[in-house]
């Protein structure tokens, strides 16, 4: 499959939501975040639910790896560090530490959450 089918691919399964960010839980530790956890959360929810990749800069990382037939497989390792880069870059350009604005990185994943259900 050419790379752009691919990135086509991606985006039109991005748009209906079949490919999409998820959060992880703040709940865990929001001390984690101190002053900054309102802006960290709220700036994160707002990725998880808006933010898209732009169609170049997919098609450049898709090009950093060998067309061997697994493009669909590495996906999430192409579009998650994209994700994580621009919500890094967000939260320090609204003032976020370096090393907070890092750690942010780790609420974005494309693994939906396990449902937990009570009886």
């Amino acid at each position: 499959m050419q790379l752009d089918e691919v990135a086509d691919n991606v985006l039109s399964d991005w748009e209906d939501r079949r490919l999409r960010l998820w959060l992880t839980s703040l709940r865990d530790s929001p001390e984690a975040f101190g002053q900054w956890a309102g802006l960290v959360r709220l700036r994160a929810e707002f990725f998880a639910d808006r933010w898209q990749p732009a169609r170049d800069d997919l098609l450049h990382r898709l090009h950093r790896y060998p067309e061997d037939g697994a493009e669909s497989r590495r996906i999430p390792e192409v579009i998650l560090p994209m994700a994580a880069d621009a919500l890094e870059a967000d939260l320090r350009a609204k003032g976020v530490p370096k090393d907070m604005a890092a750690r942010a990185r780790e609420l974005l994943t494309m693994d939906p959450p396990v449902a937990q259900w009570k009886l």
